[in-house]
């Protein structure tokens, strides 16, 4: 009896564990040990924030002209939502999805313009509260934006100030986050991104738009690559897997 016992708890024991590696939970991440500041910073009348959102804001489209005869593929639009205070400017953000074009590129992907949306942010500042589970939301985080929105189709990018706890850039693909109001989205802070040299070696625009178009996270080869886990691996190239992988994204058309 004894024996059996013994057996069903090593069993048990075993199942749990080999679950355990089985379902991880791929939008759970570490929560660091440092105090968190209080909510009062962003105190503010939700509703009226949400009426000028959108109806005092400015829009424009970016278009970027094809000069690559090899094009096969291309990405309609991408949503930039900008936000004021939050210290991008235009000029910068063109610039990098200019860039981000021409990486893409290497994949014969051409992004054909970009919705400039510049915009009131919360509290008259671009930083916000970084999610800790996608779907266990933080209040005024990526959730709370995004929900507030009118629907924007496609890939979305959100330039804010920086993440209370958070990293220079994120994105929500399908894997991460399907049937949330943040899929398809990337965010870029420009506090975070100013202070590591590491974000040099790359563009970041690109880096996070690769997450959402292969659905997947960072690369942990010791290849130089657009998607490296190792920061000093990073650069702005593409291998011919990641790029058949990135014409075959549902975000993406052919020509």
């Amino acid at each position: 009896m004894l024996k059996k016992i013994c057996f069903l708890i090593i069993s048990t024991s075993l199942m749990l564990a080999i679950n355990a590696v089985a379902k991880p939970d791929e939008c759970t991440f570490p929560k660091p040990n440092i105090k968190r500041q209080p909510y009062d910073l962003f105190s503010f009348n939700q509703t009226d924030w949400s009426n000028k959102l959108f109806t005092q804001a400015t829009q424009s489209y970016f278009y970027i002209n094809n000069n690559n005869k090899n094009i096969s593929h291309f990405i309609p639009v991408i949503s930039a939502v900008i936000f004021k205070n939050s210290g991008w400017e235009i000029d910068e953000i063109k610039n990098r999805f200019l860039i981000a074009t021409q990486i893409l590129q290497q994949c014969k992907v051409h992004i054909n313009s970009v919705n400039i949306i510049h915009t009131e942010a919360p509290n008259k500042t671009g930083i916000i509260r970084h999610h800790r589970t996608c779907y266990n939301p933080e209040p005024n985080g990526e959730h709370f934006i995004t929900n507030q929105l009118p629907y924007l189709p496609g890939i979305r990018a959100f330039f804010i100030n920086k993440f209370i706890i958070g990293p220079a850039g994120t994105a929500f693909n399908l894997k991460r986050a399907a049937n949330t109001p943040i899929e398809n989205t990337i965010w870029l802070a420009k506090n975070h991104l100013n202070n590591n040299p590491a974000h040099a070696l790359y563009e970041i625009v690109a880096h996070e738009l690769g997450h959402i178009l292969l659905n997947e996270g960072h690369t942990n080869n010791d290849q130089p690559n657009l998607m490296s886990a190792k920061p000093s691996k990073l650069n702005n190239e593409l291998n011919d897997l990641q790029c058949n992988k990135i014409r075959q994204s549902p975000l993406v058309y052919k020509l």
